[in-house]
Parts: structure tokens; sequence; C-alpha cells
């Protein structure tokens, strides 16, 4: 059953698009569940991201802390307003 929580299209699509990346199910389950409540495949995302940040690879850590810089923040900016333009037009 898909519960109904509002995303923004631009981050469910980006949900969609990492649940794709990182499914390595042959029947793409992995895709399916993140399709039937993408928020709550978020949530469960940065809940494990933020539990293993103390202990897991520079990489990770690296790619997290870099998600306060200006230029990646105003391209995020960017695909929100996109995507709330396109929702109501």
């Amino acid at each position: 059953m898909k519960e109904k929580h509002v995303l923004p299209k631009a981050v469910e699509q980006l949900v969609l698009d990492i649940a794709e990346y990182i499914d390595d199910s042959r029947d793409g389950r992995k895709k399916k569940i993140a399709q039937e409540n993408p928020a709550a495949w978020l949530v469960s995302m940065l809940e494990r991201i933020k539990k293993d940040l103390p202990v897991v690879s520079a990489t990770l850590h690296f790619t997290v802390a870099r998600t306060s810089y200006d230029e990646y923040l105003k391209e995020a900016r960017e695909k929100l307003s996109q995507s709330e333009a396109k929702a109501h037009s």
C-alpha cells in the first residue's frame, strides 16, 4: 500500500534514481520498495547515513559534508524550483 507523503517531484526522482542505482536484485525489489513510499525510503537512508557516519569511509563523510557547500545547495534549490514550477503548470 502506497502511503501519502508529499515530496517534491525532484526529491522523489532522486530517491528513485538512487534506489535503482543500488538495486542489485534481479527483480528490481529495492526500487519497487522506494516507489511504494519514497519518503519512508529517504528517511530510512538518511537514518542509516546518520548512524554510520562515525564509522564509515572518508568518502561518504566527505560526500555528506559537501552537501552544505553553496554550489551544491544552489543546484538543489534550482532543482526544487524547477520541480515546483512543473507541478504548478
